[in-house]
Formats: structure tokens, sequence, C-alpha cells
């Protein structure tokens, strides 16, 4: 599949992982992280190849993981060193994708896709330029990779070269810990057990430090340099710090002693997978190109209509109401068919003869249209005075009509909502929709709301998609309602193409412009200066879209 086409599905990704998880998944901003209720991706570039998809998979998988399976609780109250808690996010990382593939075994090769790029060394120069340069880190290095390589053999050839590497500065250290190791994946069945675990690998690691410190202290005092805790002076070694190059033992016990160091600053340790993830793809966040981004929902300040704008509206409703219910009404209407049971058609008999039963009439009706609409309603700042006055009352009109009508289901969103509260820092990078009317909430008058800000279409429409994507109703539709200059044409184009692609319609009413018919040329819709004119111009797109077509786009 061409990666273009698998970027714009993950809005739909997102949204299942959402359900499946209890989550919510974000797409916006210019970061990722997670705090255990939100999973949040960067936009996205649209033309990101396989290597972008991978490490969006991986993340959204690895993060996923976490939230399911990590007893986040544990988490906040466990009184652990730096290096403890370092050592166990190895193993929790480990043990919370086990049992994530486990459940959903689609995870499994997403994961192992993710650990060989990250941890395979490409070409020997990578290998050598990723070296760690402080002799201690070669632990913690070998430690990852074994780990990592109980599922990805491949990692063998990177494991034993790190032991081999680690072996020169601390010799017998990693064949101490070798067998406590093994024994991981059968004892670290939970957060609270890999906490325990964890702590039993860092204090063979905080034992070793201390041997190895009495043991330089007896060689400096047999060599006649009395009982001093000072260690001699390194000689400048130019090799120092390079894989496999011996460092000099007192160098190498700071770098340890550095490492287990209960008041260490945790800005030492390497990066896990998780936060290796998050810095790629906040890279690529702060990128420039097409992207995708999904607006946020934010609560949005309304008031109730006017009486006059209720009476206009109402009046533009009814007629509305009146044309689609009398053409629902004929629709369902259907002639008699063949049946096995019903009134004795006297003309079938004859079919007996070939083994058809169905020689009686019966009466029917089609079932309703089932079909979810979902009215987005442009608030911005360029429909300020009539526009807006005219859009609300349109959008009240259409979703009181439309509710009116057996087997349809109305939601109604304006965009842009007020800013992400939760994410100030963010603020300048997030797009918001504002919802008004929910699918399946009773309908209310409260549409009058202030304009204000920018025109994210392309964000309110990605939104809408994951939306419609959860209901289940078979047919969905969008109908837009806008002055049609969104922020971004060439965006909002695209995720139209992208709503349509995932089998939904699109129809627009343009207020006092015509620029809806840019985005939404031809039959796909139309525009009105009066509420007097909406009527005519909505019967017209619903006829087709509720009746003749059946799901296909105008």
């Amino acid at each position: 599949m061409n990666p273009k086409h698998i970027i714009k599905a993950l809005p739909l990704l997102a949204s299942v992982l959402g359900r499946k998880y209890g989550v919510q998944v974000r797409i916006g901003g210019d970061t990722a992280f997670t705090n255990g209720n939100i999973i949040q991706l960067p936009s996205l570039p649209l033309d990101g190849d396989e290597t972008l998809i991978g490490l969006i998979r991986g993340y959204l998988d690895h993060e996923a993981a976490h939230i399911r399976a990590t007893d986040f609780d544990t988490l906040n109250t466990a009184n652990v060193t730096p290096l403890e808690k370092h050592i166990w996010n190895m193993l929790e990382d480990h043990r919370v994708e086990n049992v994530l593939s486990g459940i959903y075994p689609g995870c499994r090769e997403n994961f192992q896709w993710l650990i060989k790029h990250l941890f395979l060394p490409k070409t020997e120069k990578s290998k050598q330029k990723a070296a760690a340069p402080d002799p201690a880190l070669l632990i913690l290095d070998w430690l990852l990779i074994t780990v990592r390589s109980w599922d990805v053999g491949e990692l063998g050839a990177e494991r034993d070269c790190l032991r081999a590497s680690a072996e020169i500065h601390y010799p017998g250290l990693t064949h101490e810990l070798e067998p406590v190791l093994r024994l991981g994946p059968k004892q670290c069945a939970s957060t609270q057990d890999t906490f325990g675990f964890a702590c039993e690998i860092a204090n063979i690691i905080r034992k070793y430090a201390q041997v190895m410190e009495e043991q330089q202290k007896q060689e400096h005092s047999h060599t006649g340099q009395g009982t001093s805790n000072a260690l001699p002076e390194v000689e400048s070694d130019p090799s120092f710090g390079q894989t496999g190059a011996p460092t000099a033992p007192r160098q190498a016990l700071q770098s340890l002693q550095k490492l287990v160091s209960t008041d260490a600053n945790s800005d030492i340790f390497p990066s896990g997978v998780g936060e290796q993830l998050q810095q790629m793809l906040s890279n690529l966040g702060k990128n420039g190109g097409e992207r995708v981004q999904i607006a946020v929902a934010t609560p949005q300040t309304t008031q109730p209509l006017s009486p006059d704008e209720l009476n206009d509206s109402r009046q533009a409703t009814t007629a509305l109401r009146t044309r689609l219910q009398a053409l629902m009404q004929s629709i369902r209407s259907v002639r008699n068919h063949s049946a096995y049971t019903g009134a004795l058609n006297i003309r079938r008999l004859h079919s007996l003869a070939t083994g058809n039963a169905k020689v009686f009439l019966r009466k029917g009706e089609k079932a309703g249209v089932n079909t979810a609409v979902h009215i987005l309603l442009d608030a911005s700042g360029s429909m300020n005075g009539k526009p807006i006055a005219l859009a609300v009352k349109a959008c009240f009109a259409v979703a009181s009509a439309l509710q009116a009508i057996p087997g349809v289901s109305v939601g109604v969103t304006a965009f842009p909502g007020n800013p992400v509260p939760d994410s100030p820092e963010q603020q300048g990078h997030w797009q918001t929709v504002a919802p008004v009317l929910l699918h399946g909430q009773k309908l209310h008058t409260r549409f009058t709301m202030k304009t204000g800000g920018s025109t994210p279409m392309d964000a309110a429409l990605w939104w809408v998609l994951q939306q419609l994507h959860s209901m289940t109703e078979p047919r969905k539709i969008v109908v837009l309602i806008s002055d049609g200059e969104p922020d971004d044409l060439k965006l909002t184009q695209t995720a139209i193409r992208a709503v349509k692609d995932a089998g939904m319609e699109v129809y627009g009413i343009g207020i006092h412009t015509i620029s809806i018919q840019t985005l939404l040329p031809g039959k796909g819709s139309r525009v009105i200066n009066d509420i007097a004119e909406l009527a005519p111009s909505m019967f017209t797109i619903l006829h087709d879209a509720l009746i003749h077509k059946q799901g296909e786009n105008v």
C-alpha cells in the first residue's frame, strides 16, 4: 500500500485504538507523549515512508501496552533509585509488549520490526559511532540488548559484542548478571514483580562496584601509596571510551560509581524505547510539508436562538421536513411481492411445478435509511455577522428536519473551539472543534455562538471522520456549512478525499459565497443567501444522498 494512503488511514487507526484501550489518541501539535490517558502523535507528514509507518505503529502499540498492562500506581509510589527505575523500564517494556502481543498477535510483528530498527546497527560505521563513551553505560547497553534478544534473535551478535566490551572494563560482571537475567521472562509477571527483579539486578551491579573499590584500595596500599581512598591519576589515553578499548581502572570505577549512586541524575541514563520513539516522532512533527492533524474537542459557549431566529428556522424546518417525509414515505411503500404466505396468487401457481413455493402475495415496507448525518458548522472569524446568523439558523433547521426522519442520527459540531485547556504550551499548535449536538442527544436550541479564529477545516474533517467511523449506521454523511474558505485549501481537499475514501459522503451548504463549490463542485454543494433558500437547496442534496445514491458520493 502507498505510505500516503496509510498515513491518511491513521485517524481511523487512532479511533480504533482509542475505543479498544479506552484512551484518547491525538494527532496534532509537534510532540509525541503519553500520560496514561492520552497517546499523543505529532502532526504527521503525508509524504512519510514505510519507516515512518513502522515507527508510528510501534509507538502506538508500545504506549498502548503500557496503558493496558503497567500499574501506574505502583510506578508512582515505588521507592527506587534512578538505576533501579532505568532497569525496571527495560524489563517492563519487554513485559507489557509481550502481554499485548499475547492478546493481539499482530502487534508482535510491529514490535519485532521496531526493535530491529532501533537496535540493530545498520553498518559497521554506525556501530562504532553508537559506541558508549562512558564504560559503565556499556553495562546498560548490554542489559537492554540482552532483554530484547529474548524475542529478536538477530540481536545475539550485538549482545555478545557488548558483553565482550563490558568485560574488558568490568571483568566477571556480565557473568554474574547472566544467570539472574535469564529468569526475567518467568519472574516478571507484573509491574511489582518487575520492580523487584530490577532491584535485584541493580544490587549485583552495586556490590560489584563495592568489591571493585576495595580491590583497588588494596592494590594501592600494596604499592606503598598508603591507605588513602584517592586513586592515582589516569594517564591520557586517546583510545579511552571506544568500545573494546580498556580504560584505566580508576576511570572505570568512577563511571560505575556514578551509575549506582542513589542521587545520580537520571539524565545520565540512555533513553528507553518509548523516549526514543517520542524524540523521533517529535522531530518529524517539526518538519514542514503537507500534514495530517486532527482537531481536539473543546467546549464552545452557546446561547439559545432568539424567538425571531427560531421562527425563521422552524419555517425552513417545516418545509424541509414535509418534503423529506413525503419522499421517505413514497420510497418505503413497495409493491406486492411473492412470498411463502399471504394471499394466494393464482398467476404464480405454475411455479409450484419448478419447486418454487412463493405463490402468495404480501405487502411490505423497505427499511429506513439508517444513516448518521454530521453537520460541521464553520464558526471562524470570516463568518462573523450575517453569515453566522444565517448559518446557525440553517444548521438548526437541518438538524431538526433530519431528526424527524426515522433511522437518521444527527450530530452538530462547530469549529474552531476554545484552546486546549490541558496543553497551554501547545495551544498555538492545536486546532479545535466544539460539539454542539451529540448523536443521540435530544435537539435543543443552543445554537447561537460567537465567531473567531481561523478556519481549520481539514483538522475538523479528520475529527468528524473519527467520530462517524465508530458509529453503527451503515451510511454516513457529512454536511459542511461554511463560507468555503479554509486555512489551507490543499489540506482540506486531502481531508475530503480521505472521508470519501472511508466510504462516507460529503456535501456542502455555502453561506453567501460560492467558495464552497471549489471544495465540493457540481451537485455536491449549494449556496444560500437567505434562510428561505435552505429547504429547496438541502432537499436537492438530501434527495440523492438519502434516497437514490445509497452511499455513492455525488
